[in-house]
């Protein structure tokens, strides 16, 4: 029989690796000698931070590095376009309670280009849609073809160039307006 995704099943597991390799980097930094604070920075000198939240109250360095991590950022046009949970940004993609029979993915980096290629093997119908010329732009050419031309089967479709307008959200799903491919276009998800 055609095989059946325990969507529940898939998240626990997702949530166990992330607890495993936050574990896994903890011990690394100790054995390191490596001290994890925990709390928020400011920086009051070149050469010094103020910590809130944490045991620790300052600390002096020769040289820092901030490494923040990623942040997620939904563009205002649409997060402007409801409140029914229909428009997400990445982190609530990979935490889904079910796959969706059909969705759009919006992006211009190799995080959506995933996301978009594990719903459609999932059994979703993936449209994508890039502001960029192809899917992936800053990526050598000769070594994306191979991907963009997998994807252009994957896919139902490819939007390049596209520009989302607006945005509207109701109790049955989403209308998008854009422009793309040189055309404008409003899609119902």
């Amino acid at each position: 029989s055609e095989p059946v995704l325990d969507v529940e099943r898939i998240n626990r597991w997702k949530n166990q690796r992330i607890d495993i390799i936050a574990t896994d980097l903890e011990s690394q930094a100790k054995r390191l000698g490596i001290l994890l604070i925990s709390g928020r920075a400011r920086f009051d000198s070149s050469s010094g931070v103020r910590l809130q939240g944490g045991e620790i109250r300052r600390i002096r360095f020769k040289h820092a590095l901030i490494a923040t991590g990623a942040r997620q950022h939904t563009p205002a046009v649409l997060s402007s376009g409801g409140d029914r949970g229909r428009i997400i940004d990445s982190a609530m993609a990979l935490s889904l309670p079910d796959i969706p029979r059909q969705l759009l993915v919006h992006g211009d980096d190799f995080v959506a280009v995933e996301l978009a290629q594990l719903y459609a093997l999932f059994g979703s119908r993936v449209h994508f849609a890039t502001s960029a010329d192809c899917l992936l732009p800053g990526v050598d050419p000769d070594l994306a073809a191979p991907v963009q031309k997998k994807l252009a089967k994957l896919f139902e479709k490819i939007h390049y160039d596209a520009h989302i307008a607006a945005v509207t959200e109701d109790d049955e799903g989403v209308t998008v307006a854009f422009t793309a491919d040189g055309s404008t276009a409003s899609i119902r998800y």
